[in-house]
């Protein structure tokens, strides 16, 4: 008998290489899978409401369980992932892009302590802004040309107009689907690799439940540099809880990374490690390229130009 599946869709059992009607897992009669693989409920969001249907997929996949076996057990929309993928990375980002835009409204100069270069800071050896009175930068003891030549292009770019704030959507989007690389090995069947790759791109939803907490830590800022001189107590263990609840959905994020790829492409130990690896340096890789390369070009683009006027 030809399994219609890899998994069970009823206890998500690994079914290949077994000859039975039934499940030898859960007893389930795999002739009825096709017709009993669920639902997700992003594929319905125009007759539900986009609102209500993303909800409720971002809950399912954060929550897990047997229904990811039944997701993966059927056919999966690369479009509607895609889709989903972007609206979740960028409800993720908006936290850092409303606290960009508070800075950028706040600060003027909001990048100068971190990247402009200013003759009075390079100095060999001496802190010259301390006897001032000022900041100066963390690049300060840096050589003067490396200083200028990498870091002043990085400032010229993130000064042009929206560009920090893009710098950091494209990296939560590049951040949250790093994963999808993780979900096609050769080993595994054209059609089951297929699916694993589509739902994989729904695996960032835990990540938008961090969108609050993260806006709860910038509020809390936000009312401490207003208020410098007595601002409320209950601030920091505000701030605190904030920060752990955003430890725990990253704990449920890379769980439930896990066990889907172990699920989906029955990857074994050494496997699972190797994408916990893979993760961090995706994600690392994704910062560089985001937040420093392409402001970087951006930025030498920008200060050609002004030099050519």
């Amino acid at each position: 008998m030809e399994l219609p599946t890899a998994m069970c869709s009823q206890c998500g059992y690994d079914l290949r290489g077994i000859a039975s009607e039934r499940c030898p897992e859960c007893g389930f009669e795999l002739a009825l899978q096709p017709a009993l693989t669920g639902e997700i409920p992003w594929t319905y969001r125009k007759p539900r409401g986009r609102a209500r249907s993303f909800m409720q997929t971002v809950l399912k996949v954060t929550r897990g369980g047997p229904w990811i076996s039944r997701m993966t057990a059927g056919p999966v929309s690369m479009r509607d992932a895609r889709r989903f993928w972007l609206v979740a990375a960028t409800i993720t980002a908006l936290p850092l892009l409303l606290a960009i835009a508070y800075a950028q409204l706040r600060v003027a100069d909001a990048w100068v302590y971190l990247y402009a270069p200013d003759p009075l800071f390079m100095s060999s050896g001496q802190n010259v802004a301390a006897d001032f009175g000022l900041r100066s930068p963390w690049s300060a003891h840096w050589p003067g040309r490396i200083h200028s030549n990498v870091l002043w292009p990085i400032t010229a770019g993130l000064e042009v107009p929206g560009m920090a704030i893009l710098s950091v959507w494209l990296f939560v989007l590049m951040a949250t689907g790093v994963q999808t690389y993780l979900f096609h090995p050769r080993r595994v069947p054209s059609e089951v690799r297929q699916r694993a790759t589509a739902f994989s791109y729904y695996l960032g939803a835990p990540l938008v439940l961090s969108s609050l907490p993260v806006l709860g830590i910038l509020v809390c800022n936000i009312v401490a540099l207003e208020r410098q001189s007595d601002p409320p107590r209950i601030l920091m263990p505000i701030a605190l809880l904030c920060a752990v609840l955003i430890a725990i959905v990253g704990v449920i994020w890379l769980v439930r990374l896990v066990t889907t790829l172990r699920t989906t492409t029955a990857a074994g130990g050494r496997s699972l490690a190797y994408a916990c690896v893979f993760v961090l340096i995706g994600w690392a890789a994704s910062a560089c390229f985001a937040l420093l390369f392409v402001p970087w070009c951006v930025g030498v683009a920008r200060l050609l130009i002004e030099a050519l006027r």
